[in-house]
């Protein structure tokens, strides 16, 4: 993509406490599929995700394409991931990055991961404040052996709420714009998805910082129009 453009009890900023996160409607448990893991999410939502010293959260992406739906297949992907930060960067902007990985057996070429990134005007006067999501807010890539993906937001909103406390708590719904990597015909097969999500973000601007660049590589860094040509060799997965 060239140019792809219930309130919980707060944590003492000196400690490290595990809290568990909403895993999403029930309706989604029968036939979703964790996208790291692979298993059912059935088995996964009976071990709610365990949020700790580098935050968490559980994403759902829904593919907004096609005229068919398939009788058997997920209707839906899941993403648990286990490192969420945030930060305020030098232009005064609320930055929240995630990054989830699995192993496999077969090596790391054919291991998992999951990296998203949102950047939102403005920090909130209180302790709960709404965005709407543009085509700046959200970035993402995701790799699963030698397929690769990337997204950028077009519309949707974005809600952060407990700032100031030491665990920064938030919920995403964005329609995204989405591209998959072929060797031989670049980023392609220009489609929409949906994102739902919700996370529990640490203050760590460093780690942040490392996964954000992750997902602005390769023709994504956030611009005045960052939407993607329909196909480019430009930015191959590295």
């Amino acid at each position: 993509m060239t140019n792809l453009r219930g309130r919980a009890r707060s944590n003492p900023p000196t400690e490290c406490s595990a809290s568990r996160l909403p895993v999403g409607p029930r309706a989604h448990r029968r036939r979703g599929r964790d996208f790291l893991t692979g298993a059912p999410l059935g088995l996964l939502l009976t071990c709610p995700l365990l949020v700790g010293c580098a935050g968490g959260a559980s994403i759902h992406v829904i593919t907004l394409e096609g005229k068919r739906l398939n009788l058997t297949g997920p209707l839906l992907a899941t993403v648990h991931v286990d490192e969420c930060y945030h930060w305020v960067d030098d232009q005064g902007r609320v930055c929240v990055a995630m990054r989830g990985t699995r192993g496999s057996l077969l090596g790391a070429r054919f291991s998992r991961e999951f990296v998203l990134s949102m950047v939102a005007p403005g920090v909130p006067a209180g302790t709960t404040r709404g965005y709407t999501a543009t085509r700046q807010t959200l970035r993402t890539k995701t790799r699963s052996g030698y397929s690769h993906s990337r997204a950028a937001s077009l519309s949707g909103a974005l809600v952060l709420w407990d700032w100031g406390k030491a665990t920064l708590r938030g919920r995403l719904r964005v329609i995204a714009k989405q591209q998959a990597y072929s060797v031989l015909s670049g980023w392609s097969n220009d489609g929409r998805v949906l994102l739902l999500g919700e996370f529990r973000a640490v203050r760590n601007r460093r780690q942040g910082e490392g996964i954000l660049a992750r997902t602005e590589e390769g023709g994504m860094a956030r611009a005045s129009e960052p939407v993607p040509a329909a196909k480019t060799e430009a930015g191959a997965p590295q």
